[in-house]
């Protein structure tokens, strides 16, 4: 039966099927925050975390050999595993790789920590890594972000033996492992992410630079990394699990850097295209709009974020079928957390393309007040009448001048009409358009 080795968190194990010549259970859920005795981590002074990054290189200082060295610690039962290695670096020429230790029994923990950098504050932390497994229906292996200052798990995530990748959520009925559906590849490296909030407890985990999975807010987690832990449970079947190019850091100073927002025209519609440079628990943006220079924003449609990542990130909105005239469009960015921020404002002219521009009466039938929208492609006078089916003229709504591309609402009151058919006649310089309309009273 397979167990899982406690990490600062114990874990209450169920069965799983069993597999050829061995079987392992799936970790389920967390019953209680412990430190784990058998860590045997360095006691390093404080120092912030703004970079914490290795290619497990000579000129970092590693050698081939045993993980223990350079300020990186292992689990005191193996005295062979983790090791640096230069069989299959993503860079560079060495890389983490744990095997098999065949002097320990399977379930048994065998990995390499990071040099523990102290307590750290709170803020938005992220852990990035590349990861290359050799085989499914071996060995579980785990990155793990802690705080040995504040004796508890940061986040977990876990590249089951099974093939899927699981990390650590609240469901609602405590901790637990959930699995979240995705499949890691076997063979070449692939990158993991994980983006932790330590102010708001939510987390976020990526694959190959895709958000898979963001928590629920976890307030029982430590709220910093101080140290990453490569780990395995050494249950290989000639499996073997490499790392490279590790960073962990502190990310709370990246805002949600726009670097830039355009309106494009394209016919009646409006194309917004925007870019981020860089993203911090970004939950997504509002697309609003105001009509004309008065009124208030109408928020038309939400546009999901990244999340937190420090690459460029491309957005694009259409808002179609827009009427004659000048638009304002703005983003409201907002984060997981609740918080949020306006971007600068950009317009946007709406041209007639043919003549005129002239809507359908709305309502129609109506009782009292309806309206319809007109706009010309070029300024003249305009006149709005209203006929009945005798040919009578029964009311003038509109005997003026036009500007070029400014969309007017002309309304027409009914409430002295008898009910009935009239015809909405607009005659401009260079056309003459009608409008049927069908009055309840």
């Amino acid at each position: 039966m397979r167990l899982l080795a406690t990490i600062l968190l114990t874990f209450a194990c169920g069965l799983a099927p069993a597999l050829a010549q061995h079987a392992k259970t799936v970790p389920s859920a967390v019953s209680a925050i412990a430190l784990d005795d058998g860590i045997d981590s360095p006691t390093d002074a404080f120092r912030s975390v703004a970079d914490v990054s290795t290619d497990f290189e000579a000129s970092e200082g590693f050698a081939p050999g045993y993980c223990a060295q350079n300020g990186w610690t292992a689990f005191a039962a193996s005295t062979t595993q983790g090791t640096v290695n230069a069989a299959n670096p993503y860079s560079g020429s060495q890389h983490l790789r744990i095997a098999d230790d065949p002097t320990q029994a399977d379930g048994t923990s065998t990995g390499c920590f990071s040099p523990d950098e102290g307590a750290q504050p709170a803020g938005t932390y992220a852990v990035q890594f590349k990861i290359a497994i050799s085989a499914t229906l071996g060995a579980d292996y785990d990155i793990i972000a802690q705080s040995p200052a504040q004796a508890a798990l940061t986040a977990r995530m876990k590249f089951n033996f099974e093939g899927n990748i699981f990390v650590i959520d609240d469901p609602g009925t405590g901790l637990a492992f959930v699995d979240t559906g995705v499949a890691w590849s076997v063979g070449p490296y692939v990158e993991g992410r994980i983006v932790v909030d330590g102010v708001t407890g939510i987390q976020q985990y990526f694959y190959n630079d895709v958000l898979i999975y963001t928590t629920n807010p976890l307030p029982t987690l430590a709220t910093s990394i101080d140290q990453v832990i490569f780990l395995s449970d050494n249950f290989h079947i000639g499996d073997v699990g490499d790392l490279d190019d590790l960073y962990y850091g502190l990310l709370a100073n990246i805002p949600v850097e726009l670097t830039s927002f355009n309106a494009v025209m394209d016919g009646e519609s409006v194309v917004l295209d925007w870019q981020t440079a860089s993203e911090t628990i970004n939950a997504g943006f509002e697309v609003q709009m105001r009509d004309g220079n008065s009124g208030e924003f109408q928020t038309l449609d939400f546009v999901e974020g990244a999340g937190t990542t420090t690459e460029a990130q491309t957005y694009s909105f259409r808002v179609a079928d827009l009427r004659a005239g000048t638009y304002t469009f703005r983003l409201k960015q907002v984060d997981f957390d609740g918080a949020f921020e306006y971007s600068p404002e950009v317009e946007a002219s709406v041209a007639v393309l043919q003549t005129h521009d002239l809507s359908e009466v709305y309502p129609n039938p109506f009782a009292r007040r309806a309206t319809l929208d007109l706009a010309v492609r070029e300024a003249q006078d305009v006149r709005v009448e209203v006929f009945n089916l005798m040919g009578q003229r029964v009311a003038t709504l509109l005997d003026g001048a036009m500007e070029a591309n400014v969309s007017t609402e002309v309304a027409l009151d009914a409430s002295d009409l008898p009910g009935g058919l009239y015809l909405v006649r607009v005659t401009g310089e260079t056309f003459q358009t009608t409008r049927k309309v069908t009055v309840t009273n």
